[in-house]
């Protein structure tokens, strides 16, 4: 009976700690090195999938939470990879070159965005972009909206005044 008991309690920690580890290999950890992608991401409500960020995102305020792995032009692969991500988010604008290389050969997912937001369009075109990439399309066509809205606004004040 003893043997038997024993013989169940391991499996049930076998069983456990296999659950465990996919649970942990299914949930979303993202990295972003970008503060203009962190700042839509906020504002798309997913800031609550960021493990981390670069040292250069600081808004909105709730990003400086966040634990930092680094500058974005002077990244190590060690403080990428502490913190186990399941997708590295950035706008090809992070350095050393050999981190993106790194990142590949460790099989690390990571995506850029076409849009650059340098401008008022393309920015809407991002967060477009954004909000399809990571399945919340309304959320980001209504945050589009609320910024156009605000401008025309702030607009028809300035001609008022």
């Amino acid at each position: 009976m003893k043997y038997f008991l024993s013989v169940l309690i391991a499996l049930l920690l076998i069983f456990s700690c296999a659950s465990e580890k996919k649970e942990t290999k299914n949930t979303v950890r993202w990295i972003c090195l970008s503060k203009q992608y962190n700042e839509i991401i906020s504002a798309l409500n997913l800031e609550k999938n960021l493990v981390a960020v670069d040292l250069s995102s600081v808004n909105p305020r709730s990003i400086q939470k966040i634990p930092k792995v680094g500058y974005h032009r002077a990244l190590a692969i060690e403080s990428i990879l502490a913190f186990n991500p399941t997708l590295v988010i950035h706008d090809n604008n992070i350095a050393p070159e050999t981190i993106i290389t790194q990142l590949n050969t460790m099989d690390v997912p990571m995506v850029t965005f076409q849009s650059d937001g340098k401008s008022l369009n393309s920015t809407y075109e991002l967060i477009r972009e954004m909000g399809a990439y990571f399945h919340v399309p309304v959320r980001a066509n209504n945050l589009v909206k609320r910024m156009k809205d605000s401008l025309k606004k702030a607009k028809e004040e300035v001609i008022l005044s």
